[in-house]
Order: C-alpha cells, then sequence, then structure tokens
C-alpha cells in the first residue's frame, strides 16, 4: 500500500463584522499606548529632575566649603596669585580641592551621568577658573608632574578639558583672561 494523501482544506473567512468585545480590546490597547506614553515621559522628566540635583549637590559642595569658596572669589575678582610660596600653602590645598571638586563634576560628564546641558548650570564658575592667567600658570606646573614624578595623573584634565569646551562656547572668554 503506497498511503493516502489526505487534503484538508479550510477556508479563512473574512466578516466585517465588530464585535462589543472587539472594541474594548481595542480600547484597552489604546489606554495602555497612552499610559506608557505618559509613563516614559514622566520618567524623562524625573530623569532630567534627578540630574539636575545631582549637579546641583555636588556644585554646593564647595559652596558650603568656605575654604573652597574663599579661593574661588580670589579667582573671580582677580585676586589669585600663583607663585613660588604658593606651593605647600593653606591656600594651594583650598584650590586643589576645588578643582577636584570641578573634576568630579567633569568626569561626571565623561561617564555621561549628567550632559552638556547639565552643565550649563556650572558654566560660569568653570570658564572663570579656567581662563584666569594665574591658574593657567598652575596648570602649566602641573603639567610637568607626570614626568617628574614618573606618576600620572593629579592635572585636572577632565576639568580643564571640559572648560575649555566651555570656553569655547564663549566667543568673548575664548581666550584665558590676563591677570589683572
Amino acid at each position: 500500500m503506497l498511503g493516502k494523501l489526505i487534503v484538508i482544506s479550510e477556508v479563512v473567512t473574512f466578516k466585517p463584522e465588530i464585535s462589543f468585545g472587539d472594541i474594548i480590546a481595542a480600547a484597552a490597547f489604546f489606554v495602555a499606548a497612552i499610559g506608557l506614553f505618559l509613563t516614559l515621559c514622566q520618567l524623562k522628566r524625573d530623569s532630567v529632575r534627578k540630574r539636575a540635583e545631582f549637579i546641583i549637590s555636588v556644585f554646593n559642595e564647595y559652596i558650603a566649603d568656605p575654604d573652597t569658596s574663599r579661593v574661588f572669589y580670589l579667582v573671580e575678582y582677580d585676586r589669585f596669585q600663583y607663585g613660588p610660596n604658593f606651593h605647600g600653602s593653606d591656600e594651594e590645598r583650598h584650590f586643589d580641592r576645588l578643582l577636584s571638586h570641578f573634576e568630579k563634576i567633569a568626569a561626571l560628564y565623561y561617564m555621561k551621568v549628567i550632559t552638556r546641558d547639565d552643565l550649563e548650570l556650572i558654566r560660569y564658575d568653570f570658564v572663570r577658573v579656567y581662563c584666569n592667567s594665574a591658574v593657567q600658570k598652575y596648570f602649566a606646573f602641573l603639567d610637568t608632574l607626570p614626568d617628574s614624578l614618573g606618576v600620572s595623573g593629579g592635572t585636572f584634565k577632565r576639568f580643564r578639558d571640559v572648560a575649555a569646551m566651555l570656553a569655547a562656547d564663549e566667543k568673548h572668554l575664548t581666550t584665558p583672561r590676563t591677570h589683572v
């Protein structure tokens, strides 16, 4: 016996009818889609708010510290002096702490935790410090340390790169300011 070929043919027919259940299912899908969209919008707003809170908290760390705040104002009012007596002084320690706070913020930018738009919150402070000519002299000194010490780091490179990027956006502050 060779076998039998059985052909089962089923015809699919389309009924142009919409049942009440179909309407309820479509409405539920529509409501779920709107809910998902609104949830995504809320998550995005919360993400922006949390990033802003985070950067402000890091920013406030240096503002709340009287020593780093004082050294920032020395730069702000062009009274920051870099010279032979600077090394090993309390002022150097406080200034390094200020730069360390800025370095943390710049690191967050490079880690993509905060965005370039978030940096607008601290643009002024970054640019004022970076563009000060006495600060540039200090950076020139720091650039010699990795070679002389044989250890990389300690030059606040991320802060300097981010501050240079922000300064380049400022047409009137594209080069370091002269010390008055």
